[in-house]
């Protein structure tokens, strides 16, 4: 079993101006994806700078992103569901979904029992999503999969280590399908979609977002992915941040 480990004399000191630098090597983990040892040593200043370089780099997508939504919407009829701009449903989208989708996609990157049994989770959620049509279905479906997290965690727990290393073996298999997945789940913010394979293009921010939080969370770990999370969402939510601030007014 063989891991990337990062060396402990390693000199961290950066130049101001590492934007291309992030970026070249953001993308080239998505290009080959390694199951790396968290970076334990390097100053917490500086992999937040990193984590900024790549919030940078996300919000230069957006253009083409929002061009993309616009295109997309037209051709399938798509419309942004309709939800109660309150202060309840705010936090729950700048504080708690980040948290939740955070422990339910990146942490599950990491080898660990339930980390298989979130993995099975997320797989039978995307095939109810396509498969059945109620709502409550999917919600009673996926449901009794989690009641069954204990029972998936102590049918395999006598093959854990030859499961880590099939884990660290299909590791880019997996990151890819957690980032796809992450997407795919995002268009049940839209309804009225006539054609849902014409509909990817919707969750394109999404695709993006789960590649980027994915290798914060390998390279810093799931508090920093969370933290990242939940300021993009801030940064997307900030109009209904000021309509709510006005009503108080």
């Amino acid at each position: 079993m063989e891991l990337t480990f990062t060396p402990t004399n390693v000199s961290w000191s950066r130049p101001k101006s590492d934007y291309k630098k992030n970026a070249h090597e953001f993308l080239n983990y998505v290009k080959n994806p390694n199951y790396v040892v968290e970076e334990s040593t390097m100053p917490i200043q500086l992999k937040i700078a990193s984590i900024k370089q790549l919030l940078k780099f996300k919000l230069s997508l957006l253009p083409i992103v929002l061009f993309l939504i616009v295109i997309t919407k037209r051709l399938t009829g798509a419309e942004s569901v309709a939800w109660d701009k309150n202060w309840t449903n705010y936090l729950m989208i700048v504080a708690f979904a980040p948290i939740f989708e955070e422990l339910t996609f990146r942490y599950a990157l990491r080898f660990s029992k339930t980390a298989i049994a979130i993995m099975l989770v997320m797989v039978v959620w995307l095939i109810a999503r396509f498969t059945v049509k109620s709502n409550q279905d999917i919600v009673l479906i996926v449901g009794i999969v989690f009641t069954l997290i204990p029972v998936i965690r102590l049918a395999i727990k006598p093959f854990d280590n030859q499961l880590e290393q099939q884990w660290i073996r299909f590791f880019p298999f997996i990151f890819h399908l957690s980032a796809i997945i992450f997407g795919l789940m995002h268009l049940s913010n839209f309804e009225h979609i006539n054609n849902y394979f014409l509909a990817i293009p919707l969750v394109s921010s999404q695709f993006v977002s789960g590649y980027v939080l994915g290798f914060i969370r390998m390279k810093f770990g799931l508090i920093y992915s969370m933290g990242l999370h939940s300021v993009w969402n801030f940064i997307a939510s900030f109009p209904i941040l000021i309509m709510l601030i006005a009503k108080l007014f």
